[in-house]
């Protein structure tokens, strides 16, 4: 009876070690699972986007249809309609329709027109790319930048720099960059576009049927 009573304390003890064992390393399991699911999600998805028509790939790491749409259009009146639902979770390959008003400016309509005669020119899939840091050799400008079907380089027009200035041009929403040299004049005082990039370019910051973007650019 003694000997009963002396190891009974000591068997709870090591029953007691092992539960508080096997807790702390069900909640290690568990902290790295939610940061794993969290680095997952986190992680860029190439989709499809048909927007006005215009079908192109754009990668994000939005989660669901509704943030891409944010990411895209911050001004959500620009959007008509959008399908499937802004709910819907964004996977790989994900196809997402997207109509927008600005496909009816005259300006964007007929690029949108041109494009969609030449949809294998158009779909050009951006080239990943780690951004090179370079010194702005003048002010960092914001302002509208619109696209124009202009050679296979990556050009831009300007009425504000001479032709051969390169200039780096970030997409505020996404924060996507292209460098480009400024080639062409343009475009006119009254749109209120301070950029006209080549599609190219453009393409790289954004879909070509969002037609027009807000930019932060400067000289490098």
């Amino acid at each position: 009876m003694e000997s009963t009573l002396k190891t009974e304390p000591h068997s709870k003890s090591i029953f007691n070690y092992r539960v508080g064992t096997l807790f702390i390393v069900l909640l290690i399991i568990l902290v790295y699972l939610f940061f794993a699911l969290d680095t997952i999600e986190a992680q860029a998805r190439e989709v499809s986007i048909n927007v006005n028509g215009l079908a192109t790939r754009y990668s994000t790491i939005q989660p669901t249809v509704g943030g891409l749409i944010n990411e895209l259009y911050p001004d959500s009146t620009e959007v008509i309609s959008v399908f499937p639902d802004k709910t819907t979770p964004l996977t790989l390959g994900s196809t997402i329709f997207i109509e927008t008003l600005p496909a009816t400016n005259p300006l964007i309509a007929a690029n949108l027109a041109e494009a969609q005669k030449a949809a294998a020119q158009a779909d050009v899939i951006p080239e990943p790319a780690p951004k090179k840091i370079v010194e702005p050799r003048s002010p960092t400008y914001n302002g509208a930048a619109t696209w124009y079907r202009r050679g296979d380089a990556l050009t831009t027009a300007s009425t504000q720099f001479p032709k051969g200035t390169t200039l780096r041009v970030t997409a505020i929403n996404s924060g996507k960059y292209v460098d480009v040299v400024v080639d062409d004049y343009g475009p006119e005082p009254h749109t209120g576009v301070m950029l006209d990039l080549n599609s190219l370019a453009f393409a790289k910051l954004a879909p070509l049927g969002a037609g027009r973007i807000p930019v932060q650019y400067y000289v490098i």
